[in-house]
Formats: C-alpha cells, structure tokens, sequence
C-alpha cells in the first residue's frame, strides 16, 4: 500500500515549531532552516507516496511507520490512504514514549 498525501496531526504541528526552535536557539538560524528543510522532504516522501514495506521498526506499535528525515523521524500512520502524520521527534528518542505523548 502506498501513501496518497499525508495530513499533521496537532502534536505534529506542535513538534514542527519545538524543532526549529530548538535548532534556533542553539544552532542558529540556519540550522532552523535547514531542519526543516530535511523534514520538508520527508513530507515530499509522504505526499508522493511510501511504500510501507520497510516503514516499521521493531519498536514502533502495529500501524505506525515512520520516514527518515534526516536526524528526525517522522511517524504516522494510514488514514484510509492518506498518512496522519502522528509525531515528528529526533531519532534518537525512545519512539514507544513519544507516541504516547500524543
């Protein structure tokens, strides 16, 4: 199954706006930028379709797939065939934990 578009979820929008900020603040502008930059391609990925297969990782729940974005992750699952973009985190973070943020 292949994605047809993806939608953010409102904790989604709200990582979007905790990343750049972050990067702002202790990187600088440009790294702001620029990680949003990497995210934005994920979301190119998203939008022109995702092969699930190869999407999982062995400490995501059922349902959820995720798309490198660099440092970041984003991590959705489907919406008939349209991605719901649940979380957007740095890659380094206990995945399981961050989604039950949401």
């Amino acid at each position: 199954m292949k994605t047809a578009g993806f939608r953010l979820s409102p904790t989604a929008r709200a990582d979007l706006r905790r990343i750049r900020a972050w990067y702002k603040r202790e990187l600088g502008p440009g790294a702001g930028a620029k990680v949003l930059q990497a995210i934005a391609q994920g979301f190119i990925q998203l939008q022109h379709g995702v092969s699930l297969e190869g999407a999982t990782r062995p400490d995501l729940p059922l349902g959820v797939y995720r798309v490198v974005a660099k440092r970041h992750l984003i991590l959705f699952e489907m919406d008939g065939n349209v991605a719901l973009v649940l979380r957007i985190v740095h890659g380094a973070r206990d995945l399981p934990s961050a989604l039950d943020e949401t």
